[in-house]
């Protein structure tokens, strides 16, 4: 079967293929994809993580995903495209991107997410139970992925405080996206994640080091944060775009790592002037 499916498609100009953070489904950027659309005509996919109907291999990198939407674009269009993405959904495209001048017409990171080189090594060589305790995936895997009905997940990720940033819009569209009927009672009021927990572990479990791909990418790059956090600080952020020099900066410090879900439409038109201004370069 396909490592992909379009899950949304909106607007015209050039092809972009757009590719989600961990965790999060595609339909959850819907306001962002639609200001994106005023300028480009965005292909957002589901990845392996959505599509599949069987765990993740255990070695399975987060540049696979960057390659399968290539694999995407090149059967999809007859012109390079933009490559953009989300957190894990940027850093996925890196690799594919360095190894594929010819096919991106640029690259768009919007909080690319990743730990710094010596971690990435560290998590290597550790046994995989050592570093879940020191990442994401742990918790991850114990955390809830079943509720009675959608008012009970509503108040649970209000609890959480993940999502306090997004507008009533963006949160209208993540409840939408993140939950369905469960597969063994789909006529319940029960739901459950979109996005299965354990692929989303499998993502924390192995971060990779983007640096030396990101030295080789030789297409134009635009680059647009929110506030240093713990999936992109200011270390990690300045050693990445080192291999960039002349990529496009932008920053919208009143906004975290959820930036497009935060300020979709702001955040689209840092996008589209961001495209604008390092494809003239």
């Amino acid at each position: 079967m396909p490592h992909v499916a379009v899950h949304h498609r909106t607007g015209s100009g050039p092809p972009a293929v757009f590719l989600h953070a961990n965790g999060i489904p595609p339909r959850a950027y819907l306001p962002f994809l639609d200001a994106l659309g005023t300028g480009l005509d965005v292909h957002a996919l589901a990845t392996r993580s959505l599509v599949a109907e069987t765990p993740p291999p255990p070695d399975l990198p987060w540049a696979q995903l960057g390659h399968d939407a290539l694999d995407f674009a090149r059967s999809t269009f007859d012109e390079p495209v933009v490559a953009i993405g989300h957190s894990m959904g940027g850093t996925g495209w890196i690799e594919a991107v360095a190894a594929n001048p010819n096919a991106v017409r640029a690259l768009v990171l919007i909080e690319p997410a990743m730990v710094r080189p010596w971690q990435a090594t560290a998590l290597r060589w550790l046994p995989r139970t050592l570093g879940q305790r020191l990442t994401p995936a742990g918790p991850t895997r114990r955390k809830r992925d079943r509720w009675d009905d959608e008012a009970a997940f509503r108040a649970s990720a209000t609890r959480s405080g993940l999502y306090e940033g997004l507008s009533p819009e963006a949160f209208e569209a993540f409840v939408a996206a993140a939950i369905r009927p469960p597969d063994d009672a789909p006529q319940s009021d029960e739901r459950t994640l979109v996005f299965p927990k354990v692929w989303e572990a499998h993502w924390f479990d192995i971060p990779p080091n983007p640096w030396p791909a990101m030295a080789k990418v030789s297409v134009p790059v635009v680059a647009v944060r929110g506030r240093s956090s713990i999936f992109l600080d200011d270390v990690r952020w300045e050693g990445l775009l080192r291999g960039a020099p002349h990529a496009v900066r932008h920053q919208l410090v009143d906004h975290g790592h959820l930036l497009p879900l935060e300020a979709p439409a702001p955040t689209a038109q840092l996008v589209l002037d961001g495209l604008r201004t390092a494809v003239a370069r």
